[in-house]
């Protein structure tokens, strides 16, 4: 760890609006003296220090932290990217530019003091108008939904766009919301729900979260559905949306989700 790490008792922390303030737990401040970190205005906003020692200072992607002693950037920032020298700030956030001040440090409160404080973990997988179909070749066979195009906002769960996934990453209750609109090519009966992949292996139907329902021919008259429940998830479980079809045999069908989202906010 960077010699210019220390470690703070109680830590005082705000929202990002600053408007509400929640005291409690042990945290670390950076604090090198000497002038050595920057403040730059950007989309997104970043934080810069001339010695190189982010890293090894112990800030990761997803930090919450806090700045003080600055002319005009005292706050509480999400960092969403780190390297040796930079730390990329959320681009919900503005920075004025200042230029490196002895007073300014950057406290990293841990996790159990911001908890509770509007700082829950949560992440949202989403597309918007979507033309792509998914192809269905054949009933009774399980189908994962992987139209998504935007990464919602997210802080501790991951939003994987990539395996249209939602990972999470630490043990808790959570809230699962799931709508979105489904189309047919055919008249057809449908089962589709939100699965629980315990540790990253075992997919589960969420029993809470689970619809049946029939779509009519018409491909630009979709079912609404929305899916709302809790469910106990793990460090490690990564939970989707997926489909089967219950008729219509070996005969393809095309099925089309223009728009969607799907999140989880830990409650607990």
């Amino acid at each position: 760890m960077s010699e210019n790490i220390f470690i703070l008792g109680e830590t005082d922390v705000r929202r990002f609006d600053n408007s509400k303030s929640y005291t409690g737990g042990m945290g670390i401040v950076y604090a090198p003296g000497g002038g050595h970190i920057s403040y730059n205005s950007g989309s997104p906003p970043t934080i810069t220090t001339d010695l190189s020692d982010f890293i090894i200072s112990g800030f990761v992607p997803g930090d919450i932290i806090y700045v003080e002693g600055t002319r005009s950037n005292d706050g509480l920032y999400h960092v969403v990217d780190v390297s040796a020298d930079t730390l990329t700030l959320d681009s919900i956030h503005t920075l004025s530019n200042e230029t490196p001040s002895f007073t300014t440090r950057i406290v990293k409160p841990l996790i159990s003091a911001i908890r509770g404080a509007g700082y829950e973990d949560h992440a949202e997988l989403y597309a918007y108008e979507n033309s792509n179909y998914i192809s269905v070749p054949a009933q009774d066979t399980m189908y994962q939904v992987d139209v998504y195009n935007t990464n919602g906002y997210s802080y501790g769960a991951f939003p994987d766009l990539t395996n249209n996934r939602i990972d999470i990453n630490t043990t808790g209750r959570y809230k699962i919301s799931a709508r979105l609109d489904f189309a047919s090519s055919s008249a057809e009966t449908y089962v589709l729900g939100v699965h629980q992949y315990v540790s990253g292996l075992v997919g589960v139907g969420l029993p809470n979260m689970i619809t049946k329902f029939k779509t009519s021919s018409d491909i630009d008259d979709p079912k609404l559905l929305c899916l709302n429940g809790l469910a106990d998830l793990s460090d490690g479980d990564y939970i989707d949306i997926e489909f089967m079809r219950l008729t219509g045999g070996s005969a393809p069908v095309n099925v089309l989700i223009r728009n969607i989202s799907l999140s989880v906010v830990q409650i607990r």
